[in-house]
């Protein structure tokens, strides 16, 4: 079924045609130097145009209801209805007008409205009319559907956003956690203190994801610290063969958002993906570029590369779009990885 639009907006439409059309008829009576014929000729067409438009407002719910949108019964009783009961109009109208006429004009009254028009004239102009009317309608029903096509698909963006959010915040790698484990043991063998601190860096990554279970967007500082705690754990494990740097402007790290768990697979991704070796550690930089923010790792692929789904830059994408509208910029080439993503200025979902 087409969501028509309110009565009120139809009234609107009908009223803009009928005086469109009231203009056109002005203007050629005036070539015609009709004088007096103006004002019936536009009384004629306004009145017939606007109750015109009615029928095929009344056409256009009816039809929508009951037959299948672009079927061929939709389109016989939409458009063949719809002229045919303009052609009734006109002719049930023209001899009311045609006596108006002859009053005014002290003519016979078998001279009828126009001296020069026929019937055949009459059943143009209808057509006419009534073409403009079908074409303002349907124009403004398909705009109105696709207004709701969009929505619905940003709707179903939004959800599936929100879904692959909940997907990335349930993605805590069991090899992530088994290494940590493993790591931690280690530490508590060989130092307790650097056992200590290795604990409250995993004790607060965790807690991060489960904190932020229903956050969208969240301060820049809260996911730069999260990041940090991870870093500091592997960089733990990983002793020289890691490391990392961070620029970003005190201000940028009070007034600016990002969404949430969007640095954090960035950094995991690249330890996943590369060797790390002593002899040739992993570099990554966490830098701010005017209002972006742009994570960047030197590159040195693993000849057999973990399996990976791409969810975690593919959602981060998807997000921005949904949220700012913003570009997530990739760049890749033989040397380095970097990811470049926009600092929002709010904590609100529109941007």
């Amino acid at each position: 079924m087409i969501k028509v639009l309110p009565p009120r907006n139809h009234l609107i439409n009908n009223l803009l045609i009928a005086l469109s059309w009231v203009l056109i008829v002005i203007i050629m009576a005036s070539i015609d130097q009709q004088g007096p014929l103006i004002a019936i000729k536009g009384s004629f067409v306004f009145i017939y145009t606007f109750f015109l438009g009615l029928i095929n407002t009344g056409l256009l719910l009816i039809t929508s209801r009951n037959f299948q949108l672009n079927s061929r019964k939709y389109y016989i009783a939409r458009f063949g209805g719809s002229y045919a009961l303009g052609i009734v109009l006109i002719f049930a109208m023209h001899p009311f007008f045609s006596v108006v006429h002859n009053y005014w004009t002290n003519n016979p009254v078998t001279s009828g409205l126009f001296n020069v028009v026929r019937w055949k004239e009459l059943c143009i102009l209808s057509i006419m009319i009534n073409s403009s009317i079908i074409a303002q309608q349907s124009l403004r029903v398909m705009n109105k559907e696709r207004v709701n096509a969009e929505l619905e698909s940003s709707r179903l963006k939004t959800i599936h956003a929100e879904a692959a959010n909940q997907l990335l915040r349930q993605q805590i790698q069991p090899h992530f956690l088994f290494n940590a484990l493993s790591t931690l043991k280690s530490l508590y063998d060989l130092d307790k203190e650097s056992g200590d601190e290795y604990l409250i860096r995993l004790s607060n990554f965790l807690r991060f994801n489960l904190t932020t279970s229903k956050a969208d967007i969240i301060p820049l500082k809260e996911e730069l610290k999260h990041c940090l705690d991870y870093l500091e754990m592997q960089k733990i494990r990983l002793d020289t063969a890691l490391n990392f740097t961070y620029i970003i402007s005190d201000e940028a790290l009070e007034v600016g958002y990002l969404p949430v768990f969007a640095l954090q697979p960035l950094l995991e991704n690249a330890i996943k993906h590369n060797e790390i070796t002593h002899e040739f550690p992993l570099n990554i930089q966490i830098e701010q570029k005017g209002d972006r923010i742009r994570v960047t790792n030197n590159l040195k692929l693993k000849k057999m590369p973990e399996e990976s789904s791409g969810t975690g830059l593919f959602n981060l994408i998807e997000r921005y779009q949904i949220l700012s509208g913003d570009e997530v910029i990739i760049l890749n080439n033989e040397c380095e990885f970097s990811v470049s993503i926009k600092i929002l200025k709010h904590a609100n979902n529109n941007h």
